[in-house]
Order: structure tokens, then C-alpha cells, then sequence
């Protein structure tokens, strides 16, 4: 995940996005970086460039920290939402040849993601939730 997160930085033109007219804004919600507060705050501020481009906001985190942003009303993931589109959630097996699915610590919070995000496939047309599992 640290080589995408790098790449999309260095690159800043990851998935074609800058060939469309978009900005990239790049979150790393990792516990160890900052507190659920801080990057509270900064879900909650406008890309500098919102207003003369598109931006594309790419927000990177385990499933437990992005339930806790989502109780705290940082970010919607329901069916009003406009911003929340798509979902990629990393499966790669660990070291141990588990998935984040097998795993005690990381399974019911992965699922709670999924079940919360279920609201989104209700969404209107091309606004409707999109899940990738890798």
C-alpha cells in the first residue's frame, strides 16, 4: 500500500485523473499518523484548487479508522452522498496468508465498513457506490 501511496504522490497523475482535469488529494488515515480529530479537520477542509479544477480525493485507511471518521460525521458514505463513489478494499493475503476478512482484528471492522456502505447502492445513477476488493 506504501508504493501506491508513494506513486500517487510522486506521480500526482494516478488513474488518469490528471489527463481529465483533475487535482489529486492524497489522505494517509493511518492511526499512528495523526488523532481522528486532526484528520477530521482536514476531511472536512476544500482542496486550495476545489474552485478552478476538479479534484479527485483519494482517502487511505484501515477499516476501523474510517468507521471511526464516519461516526464522527467526517465524511458521508450514505445515500445523499455526492463525494463517496468508490471503495477499494486491499484483500491481499498477509504474511501469514490471511486476509483482512480471516483475520480476528481486522474482520468485524471490515465488515461493519461494508455494512455501512450498503446505503450507497441506493444512490441514482452513475452516483451509486462502487466496490473493489484486491
Amino acid at each position: 500500500m506504501n508504493k501506491l501511496i508513494s506513486a500517487l504522490y510522486k506521480d500526482n497523475r494516478g488513474f488518469g485523473a490528471s489527463k481529465m482535469g483533475y487535482d489529486i488529494n492524497v489522505q494517509k488515515l493511518f492511526a499512528k499518523h495523526c488523532k481522528p480529530e486532526e484528520q477530521a479537520e482536514l476531511l472536512g477542509k476544500k482542496h486550495h484548487n476545489a474552485k478552478v479544477k476538479r479534484v479527485l480525493n483519494v482517502y487511505i485507511g484501515t477499516a476501523n479508522r474510517l468507521l471511526k471518521l464516519s461516526k464522527m460525521k467526517a465524511y458521508d458514505i450514505g445515500i445523499l452522498s455526492d463525494r463517496f463513489r468508490h471503495m477499494i478494499i486491499d484483500c491481499r493475503l498477509n504474511k501469514k496468508s490471511f486476509s483482512i476478512f480471516e483475520v480476528n482484528e481486522t474482520k468485524s471492522d471490515a465488515l461493519d465498513l461494508l455494512c455501512l456502505s450498503s446505503t450507497a447502492f441506493k444512490r441514482e445513477g452513475n452516483n451509486q457506490l462502487k466496490i473493489s476488493l484486491v
